[in-house]
């Protein structure tokens, strides 16, 4: 609500300042990195440093996930060419490290998977959202691997499907229509299949 760009950053220095809670001063850092563009780039170039500093520290995946999506964003925004190489690192390094991640967490993950795609589109970088593209697509089948043996849950074969369908976005924009077309066709089957309920 604050309109003042000074009062706005001399609010949020203030803040950055005072919080020592940990999982108060992680949501601290995120309204930084939101409000990033309006502080400054000095500003907010020290919340984006605070958010890595953070990042080691955070064990919540959707945590990590909110500070990496937020900083990669900011970063970007100014034009940080080395610090979003190191958000889009990391990035990579926590999705690679999420290879037996449930529904839930795949679920929390699918907002990060699409503002680092428009960030990083917006950066030219190509082939790091091409691997990311893949990494996502490589937990959903991991997951539906492990579905298969047990007692389908249709709801949680949905939400599974729904993040392809993110990666299948990508994977057109791309040109990749090969990859594309199946996740489609299988998104195809279950809605006729009538199994899901209407939600």
């Amino acid at each position: 609500a604050i309109r003042d760009r000074d009062v706005l950053a001399d609010t949020m220095a203030a803040l950055l300042n005072t919080t020592t809670d940990p999982d108060a001063r992680v949501r601290v850092v995120a309204a930084g990195l939101e409000l990033g563009p309006r502080l400054g780039e000095a500003l907010a170039s020290e919340v984006v440093t605070e958010s890595l500093t953070l990042l080691d520290q955070a064990e919540d995946i959707l945590g990590q996930a909110l500070l990496l999506e937020r900083g990669l964003f900011v970063a970007g925004h100014f034009g940080q060419t080395e610090t979003v190489t190191t958000f889009v690192s990391r990035i990579h390094k926590l999705l690679g490290a999420q290879a037996e991640a449930g529904v839930e967490t795949i679920q929390q993950l699918q907002s990060l998977l699409a503002q680092s795609f428009t960030g990083m589109r917006r950066l030219g970088m190509r082939d790091n959202i091409s691997h990311l593209l893949d990494q996502m697509a490589e937990l959903v089948r991991t997951a539906q691997a492990r579905m298969s043996g047990a007692k389908q849950n249709a709801s949680d074969q949905a939400d599974l499907q729904r993040t392809m369908l993110q990666v299948a976005s990508g994977w057109f924009f791309f040109g990749h229509d090969e990859n594309a077309w199946p996740v489609l066709d299988e998104v195809r089957e279950q809605l006729f299949s009538a199994k899901l309920i209407p939600i």
